[in-house]
């Protein structure tokens, strides 16, 4: 199986929620992901995430391993792979000695009330038996210069006001090409996050999930 025949997907049901809402999402005040609606539509989802790869000339392996998002179009055993904004700037590590980072790219939607946002979060238990000492840990983590070698090594950006675009290229952070993979505070206001659905949503998506493996 060559390269050139070969589309990635995040791996579990987050596939189908991420491609479903290409097309849309809840038009609440909290801009959660609507994924009790798309899940009893789940029929159309499915074609559309199966059929993807073929109009981009990729078919047809698809591989479901997240994992390996940031790091399979740059070494060239993908074509084209659906990721995180934080996989394309990681990727330009993982070129071929002698490539440039110019060869990547990134898509998102065009509109800010279209995308996906996600966050890793930490958090301090109430029952923390030291709960000063996971404070400090977390300003160390706040700190500028931390964040940045943090950055710099796994290409995920920390929340922190300093690393605008224009900061991030002009210092040699990514090039300018993936600029559009830096996310901005304003994108969580407009964007859809994921949120926990009932297990019978859940069920649904996980058996369309399924399907779509096999299908694959």
């Amino acid at each position: 199986m060559s390269a050139a025949s070969r589309a990635g997907v995040l791996a579990a049901w987050m596939a189908l929620a991420m491609t479903a809402g290409c097309g849309g999402g809840s038009d609440t005040p909290t801009h959660t992901i609507d994924t009790t609606a798309w899940a009893h539509d789940l029929e159309d989802v499915g074609i559309t995430v199966q059929e993807w790869p073929k109009y981009l000339g990729v078919w047809k392996d698809v591989c479901d391993d997240d994992a390996d998002a940031y790091s399979e179009v740059p070494e060239g055993t993908a074509t084209i792979h659906q990721c995180w904004s934080g996989d394309p700037i990681a990727g330009q590590y993982y070129l071929p000695k002698g490539e440039t980072p110019e060869v990547l790219g990134y898509w998102r939607p065009e509109s800010p009330a279209d995308y996906v946002i996600g966050s890793d979060n930490i958090a301090i238990p109430k029952s923390a038996s030291k709960p000063v000492l996971a404070h400090l840990m977390i300003n160390d983590l706040f700190d500028n210069k931390i964040g940045l070698r943090n950055f710099g090594w796994n290409g995920y950006q920390p929340p922190l006001t300093k690393l605008s675009a224009e900061y991030l290229t002009d210092h040699g952070y990514i090039p300018k090409n993936l600029m559009n993979s830096v996310v901005h505070p304003s994108d969580f206001d407009t964007g859809h996050t994921f949120y926990e659905v009932s297990p019978t949503t859940e069920a649904l998506w996980t058996t369309s999930w399924s399907e779509f493996k096999a299908g694959a």
